[in-house]
């Protein structure tokens, strides 16, 4: 049985929870949110996004 490459992310929830929809499976993780593969692409897309438009 061959093993699949996967990924995580965890990012700041209070940075990106305004923006997180419920049909993206996130987990809380204290003040973190934790995600896995696809997810976890959106969710770092959306912690960069937070982070660009906070450093104009």
């Amino acid at each position: 049985m061959a093993r699949e490459n996967h990924i995580f992310t965890v990012v700041p929830k209070m940075e990106v929870e305004s923006q997180v929809d419920w049909r993206l499976p996130v987990f809380e993780a204290g003040r973190y949110l934790v995600a896995f593969d696809g997810a976890a692409l959106l969710l770092l897309e959306l912690w960069e996004k937070t982070k660009e438009a906070r450093a104009m």
